[in-house]
């Protein structure tokens, strides 16, 4: 295998809470979709066999590690928030562990590796940028070691590894081993995670519904309408950690929360009835809630107005933790011309995108 070869790629969608923030980690509901944004992690051999190189676009960083550097990262408790490499390391070590296999072992195998990261999803935005990295290296980490002989000498194989499917939101099989490694990256990342963005990473074609740490999938019926969603960037960086605490802070926060969770439960069922209109009116009625939980900012809040102004209004809410990141605007496909709100909002100074879902 020549350098530049590419020895392997997979592609994880990115996803948009329709209801639920906050009420999932609390033991309530939450409907997830994923939509057509993808971040990919790409691996090609690179012109120096002695390190392993870690490239994020997304981050804007470059880490190159010698064999006795990744050593120290293979041993070394893994901290809140990893560098994309240390996030690398951590996944590959539970692999390993899983399997028996050493330290050793696992770094021979990716020298003269470099691993890049390119993502369509932007960070903070309540999109799923972080679950699809997890999820991206937790894929890509157990693919390595399954490839890795038991003999601790023996090295991977040259031979090129399978690419992975591309982003066309096929189904594909929900692998345990991979949700339990992107799991652990994503409490790495957020503290405490439900699962749900990892669960809806791995099931890219249906709606993902979540209760009490559960996680569910629901198809909506042949012939049922899609969804389009405007999402619409705040301009402020947010803190899921201070959004939280935000939420528990709130005398009422666990009523406000059960009202959230009974939302995203009606939301679920008439989605899998195909009623996707009322299904994303119900949403909608969240952001009330979230308002009430003190979870918007007033960039969040002209946003919204500037939705409400236009006519016939649009109706959008806070997307993830809040305290900034994004606001989305759900409609069913095909039934409003979303260019005049994408040029009211671009014409307030926000960035804003369209997206379609995969279910």
């Amino acid at each position: 295998m020549t350098t530049g070869d590419l020895v392997f790629q997979t592609y994880v969608p990115g996803k948009v809470i329709l209801s639920g923030e906050h009420a999932v980690v609390n033991g309530y509901a939450a409907v997830v979709v994923p939509i057509n944004a993808f971040l990919t992690l790409s691996i090609k051999r690179n012109q120096n066999a002695a390190v392993f190189t870690v490239i994020s676009a997304t981050t804007g960083t470059k880490e190159i590690f010698s064999p006795s550097e990744l050593s120290m990262l293979f041993i070394a408790p893994p901290q809140p928030r990893p560098t994309p490499c240390a996030a690398m390391v951590h996944a590959l070590a539970l692999c390993a562990k899983a399997r028996g296999l050493s330290s050793d072992t696992v770094i021979s195998s990716i020298m003269g590796l470099t691993v890049s990261v390119d993502s369509e999803l932007p960070m903070g935005a309540g999109m799923g940028s972080s679950a699809a990295l997890c999820t991206a290296m937790a894929r890509t980490a157990v693919h390595i070691v399954s490839q890795l002989p038991r003999e601790p000498e023996q090295r991977m194989s040259d031979s090129p590894l399978p690419l992975s499917s591309p982003p066309s939101l096929a189904p594909i099989q929900l692998d345990a081993s991979v949700y339990d490694v992107a799991l652990a990256l994503e409490h790495l990342f957020h503290g405490k995670s439900s699962g749900i963005d990892v669960f809806c990473c791995l099931n890219p074609n249906l709606v993902t519904v979540s209760r009490t740490g559960v996680h569910s999938t629901l198809a909506m019926p042949e012939g049922a309408p899609g969804i389009e969603i405007v999402v619409v960037h705040s301009g402020v960086e947010r803190s899921t950690a201070d959004a939280v605490a935000m939420v528990q802070g709130n005398a009422d926060y666990k009523r406000v929360l059960g009202q959230i969770g009974a939302i995203s439960a009606e939301t679920a069922r008439l989605l899998g009835e195909g009623m996707t209109g009322d299904a994303l009116e119900t949403a909608l009625a969240s952001e009330q809630h979230l308002e009430a939980l003190g979870l918007s900012v007033p960039s969040i809040g002209h946003i919204l107005s500037i939705g409400q102004q236009l006519s016939p209004p649009w109706v959008g809410k806070i997307s993830g933790a809040g305290l900034g990141g994004a606001v989305i605007f759900p409609v069913v496909a095909g039934t409003r011309d979303t260019r005049p709100l994408l040029d009211a909002v671009r014409a307030a100074g926000f960035e804003a995108a369209l997206y379609s879902t995969g279910c």
